[in-house]
Formats: C-alpha cells, sequence, structure tokens
C-alpha cells in the first residue's frame, strides 16, 4: 500500500501538469495567431509563388522524379520538392491553398518541436518565449505564409534538436535527414554536433552530425554547380561579407530609427559591439563548462555569414531581401532569451534594453508593405482561361505580391489535363 501511494501521481502534480499544459496551449495558439496577422493575405488569397512554379513545371513536363530532383535556388529545398508535386496531384486546382497548409505545417512543426520536448537551452519559459521571439521576428514577413520559404524554417530544425534532453531517435533522425536536404545552412550546423560530441562523447551527437554532413556536401556540390554559383561569387567578396555581417547587427539594434540613407560605420560598430559582447557571453560558459549559450552564439554567427552571401549591402529587413534578415535576428531574439532566462549576471542588465531595442523595429516590419499585398489572382480564374486558350499562354506567377508577375508557360491541353 505504502509503494502504491508513494507512485500516485499528487494533487499538486496534476495541477502543474494542468498548469503547464494551459500554458503551452496559449503559446501554440498565441504564435498561430501571429502568424495568420502578420500576413492575411496569403490565407485569404493563396497564390503560386516565384520559384514554385519552376518545380511545378518540373512535375508537368517530367512528373514526380523531375520535381524532387529539381534544385529551384541551385539546391533541393526537400519540402516543397516533396510535397509541391504532391498537392499538384491532390488537386490541381487547389495548389496555392494546400501549399499554404503546407507552409503552416512547417510553422507549426517548428514551433512544437521548440516547446514541446524537454531543452537544455532553457526551462520551459525560456522555451515559450523562444517560439513567441520566432513568430514576431522582427523582419519584413517575406517567409512567413509563402511554402517556398519553408526551409527558413527548416533550418532552425538542427538547432533545436541540439539542444533536446533526450534522444528521440524517431524524431530526431527524419527531421535532420529534411533539414539536411533543404538548405546548406542547415547541413553546415553539422559543426555544431561535432564540437557536442567532442565535448559530451553522446552517440547522438555523432549520428546528427553524420546526417547534417552528408546533406551539406550534396546541397554544396548542387549549388557550387548550378547557375547561381558565378553570380554569388562575383558579388559575395570577402570585404563585403564582413561589413554585412555586422550590419546585420547594427540594424537589430538601429533598425526602428535607422533612415534608408544612414551611417555605415556607425551601423556596422553597433553589430560589432553586440556580436562582440555575446561572443563574451558564450565564452563565460564555455569557462562554466556549460554550452548552451556557445552553441546558439555559433548557431547565430553560421546564420549572419549564410545570409551575407546571396546580397551583400543590398538587403535590409524591411523592403530589400528581408529574408536574408530572418535567421540571424531569430539567433539575437534567442541569445538574448537565452541569457535572461538563465539569469546571467551581469549581462542580463544588458540583454533586456537590446531585447526591447530589437523588437522596436516590429511596428515597421510587422506585416508586408502595402504595395506588395495588391495582387490578388485566382489561381482558379487563370487555369480556366488558360483552358479556354487556342494557344499556349503565360499563367501569371506571383513575384512579391505587386502587380509584377513572373510567368508558367502551360498549353491548354495541359491546363484541360489538370482541370479534370
Amino acid at each position: 500500500m505504502n509503494e502504491t501511494a508513494q507512485s500516485a501521481p499528487s494533487a499538486g502534480d496534476h495541477s502543474w501538469r494542468w498548469r503547464k499544459a494551459r500554458e503551452l496551449g496559449a503559446v501554440v495558439c498565441l504564435c498561430f495567431v501571429i502568424w495568420i496577422l502578420r500576413r492575411p493575405h496569403q490565407l485569404l488569397h493563396p497564390y503560386v509563388w516565384v520559384e514554385e512554379s519552376q518545380i511545378l513545371r518540373e512535375y508537368i513536363h517530367h512528373g514526380w522524379l523531375g520535381a524532387i530532383k529539381f534544385a529551384p535556388a541551385g539546391y533541393l529545398i526537400m519540402p516543397v520538392n516533396l510535397l509541391l508535386p504532391f498537392s499538384a496531384w491532390i488537386s490541381f486546382i487547389h495548389l496555392p491553398a494546400l501549399l499554404y497548409v503546407f507552409a503552416t505545417a512547417v510553422f507549426a512543426v517548428t514551433i512544437l518541436l521548440i516547446v514541446l520536448p524537454d531543452s537544455d537551452f532553457g526551462d520551459s519559459h525560456t522555451m515559450f518565449a523562444m517560439a513567441v521571439a520566432l513568430a514576431l521576428c522582427p523582419v519584413n514577413p517575406e517567409v512567413y505564409g509563402v511554402f517556398l520559404y519553408s526551409f527558413w524554417w527548416v533550418t532552425l530544425w538542427p538547432l533545436i534538436v541540439l539542444g533536446w534532453k533526450r534522444d528521440l531517435w524517431w524524431w530526431r533522425v527524419p527531421l535532420l535527414a529534411i533539414a539536411a536536404l533543404s538548405s546548406p545552412a542547415a547541413g553546415a550546423l553539422f559543426v555544431l554536433y561535432a564540437v557536442s560530441y567532442l565535448v559530451n562523447r553522446r552517440r547522438r551527437d555523432l549520428v546528427s552530425c553524420a546526417i547534417l554532413l552528408c546533406g551539406f556536401i550534396l546541397e554544396s556540390s548542387l549549388l557550387l554547380t548550378s547557375t547561381r554559383a558565378s553570380a554569388l561569387h562575383s558579388t559575395a567578396t570577402p570585404r563585403a561579407l564582413a561589413e554585412q555581417s555586422l550590419r546585420t547587427g547594427g540594424f537589430f539594434v538601429s533598425w526602428w530609427f535607422t533612415t534608408p540613407i544612414f551611417d555605415r560605420v556607425f551601423v556596422g560598430a553597433v553589430g560589432f559591439a553586440l556580436f562582440g559582447w555575446l561572443g563574451l557571453v558564450a565564452t563565460r560558459g564555455i569557462r562554466q563548462g556549460s554550452w548552451d549559450q556557445p552553441f546558439l552564439y555559433m548557431a547565430l554567427v553560421m546564420f549572419v555569414i549564410f545570409a551575407a552571401v546571396p546580397a551583400p549591402l543590398l538587403s535590409n529587413p524591411q523592403s530589400a531581401g528581408p529574408r536574408y534578415y530572418f535567421l540571424p535576428f531569430v539567433g539575437i531574439f534567442w541569445c538574448l532569451i537565452q541569457i535572461i532566462g538563465r539569469g546571467y549576471k551581469p549581462h542580463i542588465r544588458l540583454a533586456w534594453p537590446l531585447l526591447i531595442a530589437g523588437s522596436l523595429g516590429l511596428p515597421a516590419t510587422f506585416s508586408r508593405t502595402a504595395e506588395t499585398t495588391v495582387a490578388k489572382l485566382s489561381w482558379r480564374a487563370e487555369i480556366q482561361k488558360c483552358e479556354r486558350a487556342a494557344a499556349p499562354i503565360n499563367v501569371p506567377i506571383y513575384f512579391d505580391g505587386s502587380n509584377t508577375f513572373w510567368a508558367l508557360t502551360m498549353t491548354p491541353t495541359e491546363c484541360r489535363r489538370y482541370l479534370r
């Protein structure tokens, strides 16, 4: 009887679990509401965007295999390569709506990966804050609601999984495999797992490192042999990358009061100070035998460098390639939240003002700019127009949500086939 009584959950345990369940539900619901509010146009008027049309073209002309092996950005984006042709196979007419559903599913998985498993990155409240910060990242919501850009979210999966306290093999292996085949930046995080293995000697880190390394080699090979490689080589000079990297940190702190014509030296100096301070905090963690902050900082540095490569000195968080600031800003947010959650003194006194300063850019970047929400095409109407045409026509494809469009050439026969 005594053993039974001791093993039975107490009323306090039930109360604590119920409170945690309510907190978890509230955080997840809040993140979903933010997801919708940041880009309601995608929910109300879903459509096919940019390189999604290229994968769709491969599916139309070469079937499933052609779509799966096509590298739209010079590398594979596995969720899109797999699920876009699947969506077209389910219902070509409802393709945009299905793509939005899958984009939302990737977002949901990312949030749940943060808040459900126990993590070395912090307690439940810290992880809740990291999830909300992800939804509220202070950049133009270019990567929200568009399935093509799901790889930006998937790239975070290896970092999130690194913090898990348990192996969770049935989730770990497929999640890391998908991430490794979705972007070079995700695969490059094998470095974190290699360091973690050297420090902790855990088999799960070695296996995870191998998965990500294989993906990184494949994705990098595809990118370096693609037509995009020459463009990257011509713009991504060491000096441009260094300045863009510092500018990213400077914009995080100062974008809310920075004008389009900004002081490059000032913004760069702010970025240098921010990254230098975060590096000092990470070094303190290593000296104390705590690797959670160093891992977040190493991931942040890698995100900043990878995001600087495509458009160095040409982008900003609001109107010019804001997607390139998504991962770096999330990384900075997470570092600051982790410092606050751990109660690191005296660093917490600076972390709060920096967190607030970064959040001040959100009013200007919470929603898409007005000119990128004017397009309200109907995919069904465009395919029906193609069906009635006497010759091949260019089906308009969204470029940035304005009245500037890409085009997908389709024949009336193809359109009739998918309207059945």
